[in-house]
């Protein structure tokens, strides 16, 4: 069996742990492209770092023709309590919409993640950003983020604060009365005082979660999606 990679192959992302896996599976690798690529071909894997831009409609088309697609994202927890970081390979979905054995108890407890009570204060609605663009199913509408904080500012007298992501391409404006947080803040940090988040499909929602702090997301899917609300209203 094949597998095409258009993984990315910059230090931030784990390109080379992740090939060094497929060639430990048995498979051949090849990258970006092969002239024996046959759209659904069940002989071939498709692989992708999110389903994004050209290689992203590749995957798309690929796994909708009958083949497979594998995608590589963050993991649902980023780090264990050691600092290990870790990362999720789904098939033919992401962001929690593909399928991948769910394991048991004794995953999450080598996590080492405690879960704290659901919190019932907190004086904050915070927030969150994503990097805008990529796969258009999933990614963040530019306008997001001053809709949904006008809309919470017309729902809600606590205090609105946005956490624009580190990686963003662009700014974000948001209304007048918005407190902007430092866009490099760790989210435990930025989640110090919140009474709830708000995503589009942002992992810091997971961040939240594992807090006990409730969370709003409005986009398509999300990864524990199960534990929290779609829509504001």
């Amino acid at each position: 069996m094949k597998l095409i990679s258009f993984m990315v192959r910059r230090p931030e992302y784990p390109w080379q742990d992740w090939e060094a896996g497929v060639r430990a599976a048995g498979l051949d690798l090849a990258y970006n492209w092969s002239r024996e690529f046959r759209y659904g071909a069940p002989e071939i894997v498709v692989s992708t770092w999110h389903p994004y831009g050209g290689a992203g409609e590749i995957a798309v088309r690929h796994r909708l023709a009958g083949g497979m697609h594998v995608v590589l994202e963050n993991g649902y927890v980023r780090r264990d309590a050691a600092g290990q970081e870790y990362f999720l390979l789904e098939l033919d979905g992401f962001n929690g919409k593909g399928m991948h054995p769910g394991g048991g108890p004794e995953r999450w407890a080598g996590f080492g993640a405690a879960l704290a009570p659901w919190r019932t204060g907190g004086a904050k609605v915070v927030v969150f950003g994503q990097r805008g663009g990529g796969y258009s199913a999933y990614a963040m509408p530019t306008a997001w983020p001053g809709d949904v904080c006008r809309r919470l500012q017309i729902i809600t007298r606590r205090s609105i604060a946005f956490k624009a992501h580190p990686g963003a391409r662009r700014a974000f404006p948001v209304p007048e009365g918005i407190e902007c947080l430092d866009p490099h803040l760790a989210p435990a940090l930025a989640l110090a005082q919140a009474h709830c988040a708000v995503v589009w499909t942002s992992n810091a929602a997971t961040d939240a979660l594992i807090m006990g702090i409730p969370v709003f997301y409005e986009g398509p899917s999300l990864k524990l999606a199960g534990l929290a609300r779609q829509g504001i209203e």
